[in-house]
């Protein structure tokens, strides 16, 4: 029944990611990984005005409806783009005499017709959150320019905060403009003295910093602080960037947990050729380890103990954990889980049993479920069939820094068979290393 509640959980994990997130998605591969990425701005290009630098009856730009979409790039930016559409309408212009440069590329024209009226076209991409700047050359002298303004609205949200962001408790304040920040946690020092260094990797449009140098601006902690980062625009006008970050002072790799919680506990087994079987309610007890090798992955184990009476049941497994997928902005983890997991199971009809079994797994958790913030929902398991053993383990889990979890054990072995399910409530033991 559980596994089947599984499978609908995960279902709707992936349909709720579809209905919270908005409009546009995006696939991308980095580092072996797939990423799918969502827009969380409500955006219209109606609020990106085109003007040009010199006034001019001959070239009309617009953007072309239908192709703002959000995409990755390479700062690990999440930004919005869109096509845009540059006709010079001239009869005598040929395509060799018209160019445009932009972000240190040249695009040349292509020459059309229409109601017998010949023109030159020019299509290229925009990223709206970036300073861009297109500069117009004809018979190789510069003619005009072309620039891109933001324009907010205190309806509209002008934020896009990375998940990655969340675990720091990112704020911005002082600032009505449009932004897109995302976060990457660099380990300074040695393992067992670890110590943070955050990076925001961010961009806005009308505004940059006074030296003008960088379209990416990189501000760094190092520390639980804040930073107050000064802007200009073209008009000279000064805006104040407020950026305030929670960090730990020490990186611990090596994380505990303790759950408890009422179980049923069932047993099983032959004896003289009888088939017996106790059942009843008892108190379980579940700790968990993990440690961090890299941000995708890490080692992690289990140890789960049951008893009743003289019937005891124990669950020991160590694995390695790994991200397969990322999926609407990193809020949804596939992690595969790799390993083995030695039982032990007593009971007074059945004998002692010790068995070394091979089940893998995997598990998939959704950061922020339905707007919850810093809150993870869960689901995952470890399955095996054999001629000799059938074993099951799933659960589900929800929360924060305390969760709750819905566990389900399942091992079969000829006539001998247990099960042990229950609620527990699991929470933070020691950080160390």
């Amino acid at each position: 029944m559980l596994v089947r509640m599984i499978s609908i959980l995960f279902t709707l994990l992936i349909l709720s990611g579809t209905i919270f997130a908005q409009k546009r998605e995006f696939v991308s591969f980095k580092n072996g990984q797939v990423q799918f990425g969502q827009s969380y701005l409500d955006l219209d290009l109606k609020n990106f005005k085109l003007k040009f630098e010199n006034d001019n009856k001959i070239i009309k730009a617009a953007f072309i409806k239908g192709t703002l979409e959000w995409k990755k790039s390479e700062e690990g930016l999440y930004l919005p783009q869109a096509e845009l559409l540059i006709q010079i309408k001239q009869d005598d212009l040929k395509e060799s005499q018209a160019l445009i440069h932009f972000n240190e590329r040249v695009y040349s024209a292509s020459l059309k017709s229409k109601q017998g009226k010949n023109y030159l076209s020019f299509s290229l991409t925009l990223r709206l959150f970036e300073r861009n700047k297109l500069n117009f050359y004809l018979d190789g002298k510069k003619w005009n320019s072309l620039y891109l303004e933001a324009l907010t609205s205190p309806k509209v949200k002008h934020h896009y905060i990375d998940p990655t962001c969340t675990p720091y408790h990112l704020e911005i304040f002082d600032f009505d403009e449009y932004l897109s920040v995302s976060c990457d946690l660099e380990r300074m020092g040695t393992i067992g003295s670890e110590r943070p260094k955050l990076k925001l990797i961010w961009v806005t449009p009308n505004y940059y910093t006074l030296d003008e140098s960088k379209q990416y601006n990189v501000t760094t902690f190092t520390s639980s602080s804040s930073s107050s980062i000064t802007l200009k625009n073209k008009k000279g006008e000064l805006k104040k960037l407020g950026l305030k970050v929670k960090l730990p002072r020490k990186l611990n790799r090596i994380k505990t947990a303790l759950g408890i919680g009422p179980y049923g506990l069932l047993s099983r087994g032959e004896k003289d050729g009888v088939i017996n079987e106790d059942s009843g309610l008892t108190g379980n007890i579940t700790l968990y380890g993990r440690f961090d090798i890299t941000q995708n992955s890490s080692l992690r184990f289990f140890n789960s103990f049951a008893m009743k009476s003289r019937e005891r049941f124990n669950n020991f497994g160590l694995y390695f954990a790994y991200d397969l997928a990322r999926i609407y902005d990193d809020r949804i983890q596939i992690v595969a889980l790799l390993g083995a997991q030695y039982i032990t199971h007593q009971t007074e009809f059945s004998g002692h049993l010790n068995k070394l079994i091979s089940p893998q797994g995997g598990e998939i958790t959704f950061h922020h479920p339905f707007g919850l913030r810093n809150y993870v929902l869960g689901a995952g398991g470890f399955f095996s069939s054999g001629p000799e053993n059938e074993y099951i383990n799933s659960w589900i889990r929800f929360g924060k820094s305390t969760t709750y979890e819905i566990n389900f054990i399942k091992y079969e072995q000829g006539n001998r068979e247990v099960r042990v399910a229950g609620l527990s409530v699991i929470f933070p033991l020691f950080s160390f290393l």
